[in-house]
């Protein structure tokens, strides 16, 4: 699975050369940096990333099947698929903007962004289909995984903290961005990939019913370029 994702680049840049384009005018057409684009398609390119891919099939006619995949047709509507929209997944963005940083309570849950992305391709990511969403994060007390502005995707069928790992919770009806870590039966830390933040202790058996919830695990950070 992993190294399908790197023949995606391969199959972008045939699909560019297919289109005739050179680099520069395919970068218009998907509205993309030149500069990002050459160093994740060149030589020794780094993974696609997600609004790279998100960009060709949005703005390209593209079978996101056979980008992310190698399967079926290069082109939609070629070969008389039928299951396009079936392998697509919209992911909507929210301006909840949890906080990274010393906690900040929410204010709206406006839908700030939507994205097409084969569910395959998410689930490379071990991102459930069906509980995707994207939040936009405030504060830098994750940097650096996390930077201040840039949306991760979370998976909100996570709802259980079974091992470590990075999730969105409410605590005390603040939601924030942390790195969860089990420390004893019921006790569990709250803690800031950036040092200069203290880490938050939650004893579960001293909060009353809603005081602390796990809204989902984040799978994957959005970057910004």
């Amino acid at each position: 699975m992993a190294e399908n994702i790197f023949l995606v680049a391969d199959r972008i840049e045939e699909f560019r050369a297919q289109k005739g384009l050179n680099k520069t005018e395919f970068c218009q057409v998907i509205g993309y940096s030149v500069a990002n684009y050459s160093q994740i398609t060149g030589p020794r390119g780094s993974k696609p990333s997600v609004d790279l891919v998100s960009a060709v099939v949005k703005k390209t006619e593209v079978n996101p099947t056979w980008l992310l995949t190698g399967e079926g047709p290069m082109m939609r509507g070629e070969g008389g698929t039928g299951q396009l929209d079936a392998d697509l997944k919209e992911i909507r963005s929210y301006e909840i903007r949890a906080s990274a940083g010393p906690g900040r309570f929410v204010e709206t849950e406006d839908i700030a962004g939507r994205h097409l992305i084969d569910k395959r391709f998410l689930r490379q990511f071990r991102l459930s289909p069906e509980g995707v969403i994207g939040v936009f994060v405030d504060g830098d007390s994750m940097y650096p995984t996390i930077q201040d502005g840039e949306v991760v995707w979370l998976d909100t069928t996570q709802r259980l903290i079974s091992a470590e790992g990075i999730y969105l919770v409410r605590f005390d009806d603040v939601v924030m961005v942390k790195r969860v870590q089990k420390v004893g039966d019921g006790v569990l830390e709250l803690v800031s990939d950036n040092k200069s933040y203290r880490t938050i202790t939650v004893d579960l058996s001293h909060i009353g019913e809603g005081k602390f919830d796990v809204i989902g695990r984040v799978r994957m950070v959005w970057k910004a370029l």
